[in-house]
């Protein structure tokens, strides 16, 4: 159960993972007000250089479902790429609850996979490689 009063601000930031291991990053978000959803996410390896991202467009959907078609299409991406060891990060605890729960989901829609990084997240991926952390306002389960 969520509450909408119930905030608590956590500071984000790129860690480093493990040599010869690539870490997926993927999310996702809605809007209650335009009726749309979407998500994305990216692959880098342990020197932090971008492998592959990605994009959808979702339509109509909860902001649940919109983490979960992130974490499945980077799952997805890094499988058909052959990454054998692969870091998962996502920023909803309840997706991961899920996942280390072993729940099922299927799904299908187009994707865009993008090659190189676009350039308005190349400073943010600049700032990951740097260590800078941000404040990050997140919704606190009951």
């Amino acid at each position: 159960m969520w509450s909408d009063n119930q905030h608590e601000t956590i500071f984000i930031g790129w860690r480093k993972h493990r040599e010869g291991w690539v870490k997926l990053n993927c999310d996702g978000s809605q809007n209650d007000r335009l009726g749309l959803a979407g998500c994305g996410g990216l692959l880098r390896n342990s020197d932090d250089n971008w492998l592959k991202g990605y994009s959808r467009k979702l339509g109509n959907c909860d902001a649940l479902h919109a983490e979960m078609w992130g974490m499945y299409l980077g799952l997805g991406l890094a499988r058909r790429e052959g990454i054998m060891h692969l870091h998962v990060e996502s920023d909803s605890k309840v997706l991961i609850d899920m996942v280390t729960k072993k729940i099922n989901f299927k799904g299908n829609m187009p994707t865009l996979f993008i090659e190189s990084p676009p350039g308005e997240l190349q400073r943010i991926l600049f700032d990951d490689i740097s260590g800078a952390c941000m404040p990050r306002n997140v919704r606190l389960t009951l």
